[in-house]
């Protein structure tokens, strides 16, 4: 079953539309959105802070403080600037509407074990915290109105961050499965974006498998 089609939110795509003018800017997201004129697209990818086309500044993630499990410093302001994807997910909605899977390339930086490759892994101390920072994206987000219908926890783990399919399967199981379900969200939680077919099946059916 096919529910839509689309391609992603990200800086990079904001700034090209911001160096046309407003009307050839507005052209093209009615080409891109509307379901009556143009493509109409309905299923629309939206990452979570930076990812590889993050090109508005440096790579950052909401909350860069070390140590900051509370995440007093989360913040999505770099997204609500002129070039950030709550700007440009606002813009695609006055000529459409759309589903928005969000996926993860890292989590912050103090939460891994290392930065180097192969020790990529998430201290399990920072558990809970990354499981409040999924939240607090979905709310934030929400509070601009902007739903995320479904949350993608690490894209194509193994390539970005190193988190193996059964930390992420005890991530969903026991720490942001609950906790979405205690703060009432709606949003979905998906196991994530393999790099290849083949690791698809041999990692996903086990963990749902896991009830």
């Amino acid at each position: 079953e096919i529910d839509g089609f689309g391609a992603t939110f990200n800086e990079a795509g904001m700034i090209c539309l911001n160096s046309l003018n407003s009307y050839a800017q507005e052209n093209v997201l009615r080409m891109l959105f509307d379901p009556d004129s143009g493509a109409g697209y309905t299923a629309m990818k939206s990452p979570i802070a930076a990812c590889d086309f993050a090109s508005a500044g440096p790579w950052y993630t909401y909350d860069d403080t070390p140590g900051d499990t509370i995440l007093k410093h989360f913040s999505i302001k770099r997204d609500l600037g002129p070039n950030g994807l709550v700007t440009f997910i606002k813009n695609a909605l006055k000529y459409g509407s759309f589903k928005i899977e969000s996926p993860m390339d890292f989590a912050p930086d103090w939460m891994y074990l290392s930065l180097e490759k192969g020790k990529r892994h998430l201290k399990p101390e920072y558990y809970n915290s990354l499981a409040k920072y999924y939240v607090k994206y979905v709310k934030a987000y929400a509070a601009n109105r902007i739903t995320i219908n479904y949350l993608d926890l690490f894209n194509e783990s193994g390539v970005y961050s190193e988190i193996p399919y059964k930390v992420i399967g005890e991530l969903i199981k026991n720490h942001v499965g609950p906790l979405f379900q205690k703060e009432g969200l709606n949003t979905k939680i998906q196991l994530g974006e393999t790099p290849n077919s083949l690791q698809t099946l041999t990692e996903y059916p086990p963990l749902l498998e896991d009830r």
